[in-house]
C-alpha cells in the first residue's frame, strides 16, 4: 500500500501510509486470529478508497491489481490458517491449493481489468489492451491446472 501514498502527495500520503500500516497489522494479526481477516481487508481496501478520494482519477488502472491482491491476501491467510488448525495437506498438493489462489488472484484481476476496459471505452482511453492481457492470462492458468489436473489423474500410484 505504499506505492498508494507515494502517488498521492505529502498531506494525504501520511493519512493514507498510517491508514495502510494499520491494514498490514491486522493482516499480521488475522494470520493467528482468522476472525479479524474481515477487518484487515476492510482496511486495505479503505486505504484504496481513501486515495481514490484524495486523487479521483476518471478510471484508475490500479484498481485492478488491489483487487486481485485483496483475493490473495485472503486467501494465503485462510490458507495459513488451515495449515495450523487441520490435519497437514498431503505431500504433493500443496501446489494444486496454491495455483488455486493465483487463479483466484488472476480472475479478480481480469474481471476487475474487464470493468475498467469496459468504464474506459465509454470514456474514450486505451486500458482494452491490459483488459485483452488480463483475459490471455486468465486463459494460459486455466490451460495448465487442466493439463495439471489430467496429469495428476493419469499418474500411476
Amino acid at each position: 500500500m505504499g506505492w498508494l501514498a507515494l502517488e498521492t502527495g505529502d498531506t494525504a500520503g501520511w493519512g493514507i501510509a498510517g491508514l495502510g500500516l494499520c491494514a498490514v497489522l491486522a493482516v499480521a494479526v488475522s494470520l493467528r486470529w482468522p476472525s479479524a481477516l474481515g477487518v484487515a481487508l476492510a482496511l486495505l481496501g479503505g486505504t484504496y478508497a481513501l486515495t481514490l478520494a484524495v486523487a479521483a482519477p476518471a478510471v484508475d488502472p490500479r484498481a485492478a491489481a488491489v483487487s486481485a491482491t485483496l483475493v490473495l491476501v485472503a486467501g494465503l491467510v485462510d490458507w495459513t490458517y488451515e495449515l495450523r488448525t487441520t490435519s497437514p495437506d498431503e505431500p504433493g498438493t500443496q501446489w494444486r491449493r496454491a495455483m488455486w489462489i493465483a487463479t483466484g488472484g488472476i480472475i479478480a484481476f481480469a474481471t476487475a481489468e474487464s470493468v475498467l476496459a469496459l468504464a474506459d471505452i465509454a470514456a474514450g482511453g486505451g486500458i482494452v489492451l491490459d483488459a485483452i492481457g488480463a483475459v490471455a492470462a486468465v486463459a494460459v492458468v486455466a490451460i495448465v491446472l487442466v493439463l495439471a489436473l489430467d496429469s495428476g489423474r493419469n499418474a500411476s500410484p
